[in-house]
């Protein structure tokens, strides 16, 4: 199916909009120093930081904010903000400015660093974020499939989303000993379903003229908070031995 993005290049967007992106990687940058230049992310340093749950959760929210760039700063394609116009092109339908930024300034700006911060208390939270990563991952290579050609995302997807979240995922749960009980695996991943099919659905509804694009926008709020709520109270409820007293 081939995707007519004429329509799609003269959508006008506002100076931040086309801008945030680029703040992310600035705090990506400063993710990266710390997570590789100093032992301040690292929960335990006594052992490798890729073996250390804390440390791979930072990680994790770091490769999104780089994931941000492909799709809001500029794909691999050399394209500029070109997620936005592939969305409009393969739906037919502008979504809001308010959705885009509530969407990834809740999940990228605000969930995932946060639920780094809690991992070193509950380890349950070190795995969400590449949950998130990791479904989202694949819907870009089944959009690659679907569409046969490059979508904004997928090379980030493919180098860098896929191979962390397994990594992350065989420490947090595949290690003998300190792994986590399976129930949190089961669990995140169904916050991750309920959080892409909220998402879908806010696309949806304001696609019928349901909600405008404030209500796109209030949309996405809600379903961050959802998200957050059901990663903390997956990982604290379910994952008995997995709190520590260690802020």
């Amino acid at each position: 199916m081939e995707l007519d993005f004429t329509a799609a290049s003269q959508l006008e967007y506002s100076k931040f909009f086309l801008e945030w992106p680029w703040i992310g990687l600035g705090a990506c940058i400063v993710i990266l120093i710390l997570a590789f230049g100093t032992n301040f992310l690292r929960k335990d340093a006594s052992k490798g930081c890729w073996h250390d749950p804390a440390w791979l959760a930072w990680l994790g929210a770091a490769a999104y904010m780089l994931h941000n760039i492909e799709e809001y700063g500029i794909a691999a394609n050399g394209m500029t903000n070109a997620f936005p116009a592939f969305m409009y092109a393969a739906m037919g339908f502008q979504i809001s400015e308010a959705a885009y930024l509530a969407c990834n300034l809740g999940l990228v700006w605000v969930m995932g660093p946060l639920a780094a911060v809690l991992a070193r208390r509950h380890r349950g939270m070190a795995a969400c974020m590449s949950i998130f990563e990791l479904v989202n991952g694949l819907s870009h290579v089944a959009q690659a499939a679907a569409f046969q050609m490059y979508n904004p995302g997928l090379l980030t997807s493919v180098v860098i989303f896929i191979p962390l979240c397994i990594w992350t995922l065989h420490v947090c749960f595949g290690k003998k000993g300190d792994a986590q009980p399976m129930p949190v695996l089961w669990g995140q991943l169904a916050v991750a379903a309920v959080y892409h099919v909220l998402l879908f659905g806010g696309i949806f509804a304001a696609r019928a003229g349901v909600i405008d694009g404030v209500g796109q926008g209030l949309w996405m709020v809600a379903d961050a908070i959802i998200g957050l709520g059901g990663w903390y109270l997956i990982a604290t409820r379910l994952d008995k031995g997995g709190s520590s007293s260690e802020a």
